[in-house]
């Protein structure tokens, strides 16, 4: 039986459970998203490994004009997938090397050529090198760290497309350990 008093009730019951409907609505389709980046993410890291593993070879190991091409071509596959899945501006490259040239400023070295990193310049320092072979290391374990902070950034930036909590906490949790191993890869490079 509908009254005044439970007539309020009825439809405050309504709008309620409408309102739950449309967020069970929105959660779906934030966790279909979710899925569709996780599952993008993972091909990006599978790919990523790919080259890692390449570094891990002992003739890029000993062979470093190699390592730091790989390397390069690492950080231009993140940034790739960057603008392509996420469509982040292509400034934000030049933004992190400019970021990045405050703490380790032989990363200048490096440059652009249509948004992607060339290890060029750097190539022609190590080549042309005349003094001692260690004096260099210094210069490459800067560029080195400064790549590799890119890419955790990028990372950063993809765990920030997620719109559930959880899902951003375990890719970032991947991520991290992802750029611990590729940092300990790319340490034993001797240049």
């Amino acid at each position: 039986m509908t009254t005044p008093f439970n007539k309020r009730e009825n439809n405050i019951s309504s709008a309620q459970k409408e309102s739950l409907s449309d967020r069970d609505t929105n959660s779906k389709v934030v966790l279909q998203q979710d899925a569709a980046l996780e599952d993008q993410l993972m091909m990006l890291l599978l790919n990523n490994e790919v080259i890692a593993v390449k570094l891990t070879d002992s003739k890029i190991i000993n062979d470093p004009i190699q390592g730091l091409r790989l390397l390069c071509e690492l950080v231009n596959q993140v940034v790739s997938f960057a603008e392509k899945k996420l469509r982040v501006s292509s400034s934000y490259l030049q933004k992190l090397l400019v970021a990045q040239s405050e703490s380790y400023p032989n990363v200048k070295l490096l440059y652009l050529n249509k948004n992607r990193l060339s290890p060029d310049t750097v190539i022609n320092l190590f080549n042309g090198w005349a003094s001692h072979p260690s004096d260099r290391q210094p210069i490459f374990d800067e560029i080195r760290s400064a790549l590799i902070n890119i890419i955790s950034a990028y990372f950063s930036l993809f765990g920030s497309s997620f719109g559930s909590d959880l899902i951003k906490k375990q890719w970032e949790e991947l991520y991290l350990i992802n750029i611990e191993e590729l940092n300990e890869i790319v340490k034993k490079i001797r240049f």
